[in-house]
């Protein structure tokens, strides 16, 4: 039987079968060779990549906005990657007539500067001194819509490293001239985001999310129906706005008088202040009321 000489790999390369057809072994020797740096080379290959950073920048923004009117943004920045990201920069493009609402949160600034192959372009920049890996950074902000009517696409690009990512998603958000004529009878849907003793509300958000929410009827007369009996009353004067005023049988305290004005094309945002007797203490509350 011919023998096989077989030398050992390099500690620094990835052991191959083609290594084992110099030397001289016997054929036992051979196999027991051959299975360990088929293992060998298993590892080697399962051993992970170089550090790097992976930027998957991310954008939150209404679909419909009042022209006028304002919202929340909301910009998100996940490190995908093996290592931090530093100097980490995310930027979103203003549409025309499109204004950042002070104040903003901390690390972000309007700027204008470069953008994508753009040399002067109005912004929201943030940034952060490092985002580890597999973290995300988020900043929040509340954004004035255009006076004017406009279909706009909105997308964030990110930066670390000294590196440029990808855009993020695409939004498209209509800002138009909404109008929500309540007629008698119909179903809404009424959400309260906060009900309490701070206040006034500086922007009166209230969002479809992290909300007590519930099913009501603006029924003939000006009274608000519910499946367990009136809460208040409703009145409209023009198709821009609503009035309502809960009950105290319905608040257990005092009436707290809501005005509400139309921020998309099914739905109206109001701040709501009760009205408590002298010495009484006043109660603020953000609300929502959606068509169904």
């Amino acid at each position: 039987m011919n023998a096989i000489q077989l030398p050992y790999p390099s500690r620094r390369a990835c052991p191959s079968s083609s290594s084992l057809r110099a030397g001289r072994l016997s054929e036992t020797a051979y196999l027991a060779r051959l299975v360990a740096t088929a293992v060998a080379a298993l590892v080697c290959t399962m051993q992970p990549a170089s550090a790097q950073v992976m930027l998957q920048p991310s954008l939150t923004a209404p679909a419909e906005l009042q022209i006028g009117a304002h919202d929340l943004y909301r910009l998100s920045l996940r490190n995908a990657g093996s290592t931090s990201a530093v100097n980490a920069v995310m930027r979103l493009p203003l549409a025309s007539g499109q204004q950042p609402m002070l104040p903003l949160p901390t690390g972000c600034v309007k700027v204008t500067e470069a953008f994508g192959n753009q040399a002067s372009v109005p912004q929201v920049r943030c940034t952060a001194s490092s985002v580890p890996a597999r973290a995300t950074r988020s900043w929040s902000f509340v954004m004035q819509a255009p006076a004017l009517p406009a279909t706009v696409v909105h997308q964030a690009r990110a930066s670390a490293n000294g590196v440029a990512s990808g855009l993020s998603n695409a939004v498209t958000t209509t800002y138009a001239a909404f109008s929500i004529p309540v007629l008698p009878g119909t179903q809404w849907e009424m959400a309260s985001c906060y009900n309490g003793p701070a206040g006034p509300l500086a922007w009166n958000l209230c969002s479809p999310t992290a909300e007590a929410a519930g099913a009501v009827t603006l029924a003939v007369g000006g009274v608000i129906d519910t499946v367990e009996g009136p809460i208040g009353s409703w009145l409209q004067t023009d198709p821009q706005s609503l009035r309502v005023e809960s009950s105290p049988a319905y608040t257990g305290t005092d009436p707290i008088v809501i005005n509400y004005t139309v921020i998309s094309s099914r739905c109206l945002r109001g701040g709501g202040v009760s009205v408590p007797p002298p010495g009484g203490t006043t109660i603020y509350t953000a609300s929502r009321i959606c068509r169904l």
